[in-house]
């Protein structure tokens, strides 16, 4: 009987352990991520929410255009009222830097950022918010994008004043994968300029689960090829040229 009392007290002691900890998880889970006031918490989630949907933007917008928001004139070329740049041009290769393409998204997200932020709800509600000038900070990571945002803001409220300054996202990318595959075209082309080789493209492609299309195309008396890199998983597309 005592045994038997001694298990009994130790399964209960067991479940009582294991709801214990599932308690703490749950409410752990519950928390905010980042030690945000709640007074001010619907600001700061709406500036995140902005900084994630500017930067989705800019990383598609960026994407079709070889990597850059701005294309260096030099490099540039039309192409049905758009511009793409030129990865090969005069017998030299042109691909981005990863750090350029970093600068040309922060660019990007800096420019339009602030079209999605609306602080007029907030001083309606007796919020004064005064900012300072914002910096982002992109990274490129093998399979992923981290954004920093600094944007100094002074909340105030009655008599509270409060502070935000430090954003962060971080959004799956294939950045980083389209310029190695960019690098490996441009480099089989070099070596045998002008002349598209289409196994050569099915053999990247295939190595690297994408799609790959070339054509020729001529503007403002330029004869060129478009190369186009489609992702399988994000569907994202990733556009440059070469001179022929």
């Amino acid at each position: 009987m005592n045994k038997r009392g001694q298990i009994t007290i130790f399964i209960i002691l067991a479940i009582l352990i294991i709801a214990g900890v599932s308690i703490y998880f749950v409410l752990r889970e519950g928390k905010s991520s980042s030690d945000i006031p709640s007074e001010i918490e619907p600001i700061y989630v709406q500036i995140l929410s902005c900084l994630e949907e500017t930067s989705k933007n800019g990383i598609e917008h960026n994407s079709l255009h070889g990597g850059y928001y701005e294309i260096p004139e030099a490099i540039s070329i039309e192409y049905f009222s758009d511009n793409i740049p030129y990865y090969y041009w005069n017998l030299e290769k042109h691909l981005p830097s990863l750090e350029r393409i970093e600068i040309e998204l922060g660019n990007y997200v800096y420019d339009y950022l602030k079209n999605c932020i609306d602080f007029e709800e907030f001083e309606e509600k007796g919020y004064k918010i005064s900012e300072r000038q914002l910096v982002v900070f992109p990274e490129i990571k093998e399979k992923e994008v981290n954004i920093y945002l600094k944007y100094p803001l002074t909340i105030k409220k009655g008599i509270s004043i409060k502070r935000l300054e430090k954003f962060e996202i971080s959004l799956e990318s294939e950045i980083k994968k389209f310029l190695s595959i960019s690098e490996e075209i441009v480099k089989s082309y070099s070596e045998n300029p002008g002349v598209i080789c289409f196994s050569c493209l099915d053999e990247i492609a295939e190595k690297n689960g994408v799609q790959i299309d070339a054509a020729p195309f001529s503007s403002s008396n330029e004869d060129s090829i478009l190369f186009l890199i489609t992702s399988y998983e994000t569907k994202l597309n990733w556009k440059f040229a070469v001179k022929i």
